[in-house]
């Protein structure tokens, strides 16, 4: 029994030996710590990195039109005599394009109807021809948004409002966009007119 007990404190010396030295050995940094590691200590699992499919996203912007607003109060020009012209302004007119479109467009065009007092005959009418619109100059258009304005000056010497001509234009648009100004109206008094007070009405429009 004395030999067993030994042979067995031999063996406890050995084993007590072998840990000391590895213990050593990893201490120095002759075997790397994560090496050792892995010596003595089951495999990691590494799985591979997981990608979804891509998802598509829509959604719409929606446009809401284009529109024109004008004074609708009265607009009271000078007081000519016979032969005269009457001017003044016809307070601000304004286009508002929510179309939002990409290098777009729009017209503005403006149309009267005769002027006329009394009755309304031959001798107390004036007609289209006589009346003119300035709506400025490009740089007097207040705009909003990404817009070029071109305006035209509609003389009496040119016919007048006949054919419901464009008075400003506006192109290359990005986006929504406005554009306003105050037009000069003038209404030209023939020789063969009547004294009275006359009247007509002046319509903006938009395309």
């Amino acid at each position: 029994m004395g030999s067993a007990l030994a042979l067995r404190g031999e063996f406890m010396r050995k084993v007590l030996g072998l840990s000391i030295g590895a213990a050593a050995i990893l201490a120095t940094g002759i075997v790397p710590a994560a090496a050792w590691a892995a010596t003595t200590s089951t495999a990691a699992f590494n799985s591979p990195a997981a990608t979804a499919p891509g998802t598509t996203v829509t959604f719409t912007v929606s446009g809401t039109g284009i529109g024109i607003t004008a004074p609708t109060t009265t607009a009271a020009l000078s007081d000519p005599s016979i032969g005269g012209t009457a001017t003044g302004s016809l307070g601000v007119v304004e286009v508002t394009d929510n179309q939002g479109l990409d290098g777009g467009s729009w017209n503005a065009t403006a149309s009267t109807t005769t002027f006329t007092t009394g009755d309304g005959d031959a001798a107390e009418t004036i007609p289209i021809t006589d009346v003119g619109y300035d709506p400025g100059a490009a740089a007097d258009v207040t705009t909003t948004g990404t817009v070029t304005i071109t305006t035209h000056d509609i003389t009496i010497a040119g016919g007048g409002l006949t054919g419901d001509p464009t008075v400003v234009a506006a192109t290359d648009i990005s986006g929504d966009n406005t554009a306003s100004w105050n037009p000069v109206i003038s209404v030209l008094v023939p020789s063969t007119a009547v004294i009275g007070d006359y009247s007509g009405t002046i319509t903006n429009s938009v395309t």
